[in-house]
């Protein structure tokens, strides 16, 4: 094995891996909002462990008094209808230092799982809003506080490990098969790492996630068909792909390439798929959320496709006998 193509490989897992940190949608992002002579600025809070006391600050710029104050409109999942402004509570937010001109409101976390949605407004004595701050100005999109339980060290750290090692075994696959399909490199070494990323995929998205879902966030799994959450959706996908592409080279991997679902050179375009459907799904936000009916038409079109790509060869043979 050359050491250049674990080195690249290496390298370009490390940059895949700090993309997705960085592309995740429960990472602080500064919001801010104006309007006349208010603004408020607020650098979100995602996230806050279970029954946890919290404190969400803002700033507000613009000249205050008794009849013109910050608040904080409130809802927990589940109370009624959080897309709707008029089914929110309405909170006085508290001074936390004048010269800054910041403000706060503070509250307790609740069960892992749940959530509780917020959005500030500067209002007047009579109770209208001179400014308000959402994640949108386009739409009505409050800000989602998640409660997340503690997850323990044994499956954190084996859950980034095998999902790393995932990332990796993808590009090494990848590496030599445009190693092959230039003509110096060889199938076997591509199904080999292609059943490496299959297994470490598997154990870390399935078993290792599961588990995360459970102590993080009281759940099992909610991909399909159990739910619509992109985040194991996106493993799911990554999953079925690279498992269909194992399928495709199973020959390879026995040192029999004539026994694989297509051609050599299409095994090896097979192996550079798994490649570009890392990306796609890399490229995809953690923890974004579709709508129920987007998710699971693309969902269910993606897993129909593969698994008729793999099954065609077997009807096909059948049909030319």
């Amino acid at each position: 094995m050359k050491y250049s193509n674990l080195i690249i490989s290496l390298v370009l897992t490390i940059l895949f891996l700090l993309s997705a940190r960085n592309n995740a949608m429960n990472r602080p992002s500064f919001y801010s909002a104006t309007q006349g002579d208010y603004s408020i600025e607020y650098l979100s809070t995602p996230k806050v462990f279970e029954k946890a006391p919290y404190t969400i600050e803002v700033k507000i710029i613009g000249q205050l008094s008794e009849n013109i104050f910050p608040v904080v409109q409130q809802i927990e999942v589940g109370q009624s209808n959080f897309d709707s402004p008029d089914n929110y509570t309405t909170s006085k937010m508290q001074l936390v230092d004048s010269i800054e001109q910041t403000y706060s409101f503070s509250g307790t976390a609740g069960a892992r799982g749940k959530k509780t949605f917020y959005y500030f407004e500067v209002h007047d004595a009579d109770g209208n809003a001179k400014v308000r701050l959402t994640q949108s100005e386009l739409e009505f999109a409050p800000y989602a506080l998640k409660y997340i339980g503690h997850v323990p060290l044994f499956i954190l750290v084996g859950h980034i490990l095998l999902i790393f090692l995932s990332v990796f075994f993808i590009i090494l696959a990848a590496v030599h098969a445009i190693s092959f399909l230039r003509g110096t490199g060889s199938l076997y070494q591509v199904a080999q790492y292609t059943l490496y990323a299959v297994i470490a995929c598997f154990l870390g998205g399935y078993p290792f996630g599961v588990a995360m879902n459970w102590y993080a966030f009281d759940c099992v799994w909610e991909g399909v068909p159990f739910g619509t959450d992109a985040t194991d959706n996106k493993t799911q996908l990554l999953f079925a792909y690279i498992l269909f592409a194992l399928i495709a080279m199973f020959g390879s991997l026995r040192n029999k390439p004539e026994l694989n679902l297509y051609s050599a050179k299409t095994t090896g375009y097979i192996a550079l798929g798994s490649f570009a459907m890392m990306t796609f799904v890399n490229l995809i936000p953690h923890s974004i959320q579709f709508s129920k009916l987007f998710t699971e038409i693309f969902c269910y079109t993606f897993i129909s496709v593969v698994f008729i790509l793999t099954i065609y060869p077997f009807i096909k043979k059948q049909l030319e006998k």
